[in-house]
């Protein structure tokens, strides 16, 4: 499980950057970037320091979350925040916890790097009109759906950590 959820993740940030990539060039000069509650633009970038954004969101973040809950945990336990933790962490299934962490923090970095992707697509969208204007359903479809799996993931953390009494 933990391999396919790496190789997922890492092949959806390459598909991720390069769909960013290759879409920025779309965006006007002079791109609407920010919106306010009724979709109409409050804030604006260039289209160079867009893309610097949106890739810095779109990559490091997710890879800074995947290294946080997959790597840390390998070099110190003391951070590391599980339901008996003590427990989890024994030698005997300590293993089995790194790899389950390494797993879940790649799910958890996917759907961030989808979300992103996503994200660029509603503002790709929103700079199409004139004058831009952010489309409100496909925004919190994206929104919805990003909450949607991040709670399913949360869910699943925990039933996989919950409370253990040793036998």
């Amino acid at each position: 499980m933990r391999r396919l959820a790496l190789v997922l993740f890492i092949t959806l940030m390459i598909a991720s950057t390069a769909f960013i990539v290759g879409t920025v060039g779309q965006l006007p000069p002079r791109v609407a970037s920010h919106f306010g509650g009724a979709g109409q633009v409050n804030a604006w970038m260039t289209r160079d320091g867009y893309l610097l954004f949106m890739l810095g969101f779109a990559t490091l973040f997710p890879l800074f979350i995947v290294a946080s809950i997959a790597g840390l945990p390998h070099l110190t336990s003391r951070g590391v925040k599980l339901p008996n933790r003590d427990y989890w962490l024994a030698p005997p299934r300590r293993g089995e916890t790194l790899a389950a962490l390494g797993a879940f923090g790649a799910w958890l970095g996917t759907l961030l790097t989808v979300f992103f992707a996503a994200l660029h697509y509603t503002i790709l969208e929103a700079n199409t009109s004139v004058p831009p204007q952010l489309p409100a359903p496909l925004l919190w479809s994206v929104l919805g759906g990003f909450v949607g799996a991040v709670l399913s993931w949360q869910a699943l953390f925990y039933l996989r950590f919950r409370n253990a009494s040793p036998t």
